[in-house]
């Protein structure tokens, strides 16, 4: 393959040029990834309150599917975090030192219920509740639809609209008709240009530059 002279007196411009391609196809693709939605963390407190379901606090916890629960142990005593039998998750911190504490994540809705297995009357719940679907904001107004309109009765064609509706009707008019109006593309199209343009330019540099340099190790 050979070089034009402006692409072996400037090697440096077209690599120059091959990067600024290949950033711009890494920003896109960048761009065009879905970012993640981040889950929230509760807090519910351990204490030894009566060793009752006192004792953790909030109780319930009310959180989101996907959410997380952190307990902490505020009293002196060793206490444990541990799934009821039966219960459709399972889960368990072990012994609980004073400070210590455990995290669970709840991706499924339900309620599940827990205790203390050194102190078995300290009994707690966590209520997970499913996605909430997406409602108008408060204090807006309903929509309102409009009383239907009485059907009229279609107008006679003049034999000039038939002329004018029968050339509508021609093979060419309805081509045109056919075609996407200016603006009508999806709003992806941009993107897949500004990918293919990337591509192009990031390959036309690499593939010049290399070429460059090959014929000055020669």
């Amino acid at each position: 393959m050979r070089s034009i002279p402006f692409v072996r007196q400037h090697p440096l411009r077209w690599s120059g040029i091959a990067i600024i391609g290949i950033a711009v196809l890494a920003a896109a693709f960048a761009a065009s990834a879905p970012t993640p939605s981040s889950a929230a963390t509760s807090g519910v407190t351990i204490t030894d309150d009566s060793f009752s379901a006192k004792s953790f606090g909030p109780n319930p916890v009310t959180i989101n599917a996907g959410d997380s629960v952190t307990w902490t142990n505020n009293g002196p005593t060793t206490h444990t975090v541990t799934s009821d039998s039966g219960s459709a998750m399972s889960f368990d911190s072990g012994k609980l030192a004073a400070g210590g504490t455990f995290t669970e994540a709840f991706p499924t809705a339900g309620t599940f219920t827990y205790h203390c297995t050194i102190h078995p009357s300290m009994t707690g719940s966590v209520i997970v509740q499913a996605a909430a679907a997406t409602s108008p904001a408060a204090g807006s107004a309903p929509p309102t639809t409009a009383p239907p309109t009485a059907p009229t009765a279609p107008a006679a064609a003049t034999p000039a609209a038939a002329a004018t509706h029968g050339a509508a009707s021609t093979p060419a008019a309805a081509a045109a008709g056919a075609l996407p109006s200016t603006g009508s593309a999806p709003s992806g199209g941009n993107n897949r240009l500004w990918l293919i343009a990337a591509i192009v330019l990031g390959t036309a540099g690499v593939t010049v530059t290399l070429a460059s340099f090959r014929r000055k190790l020669r």
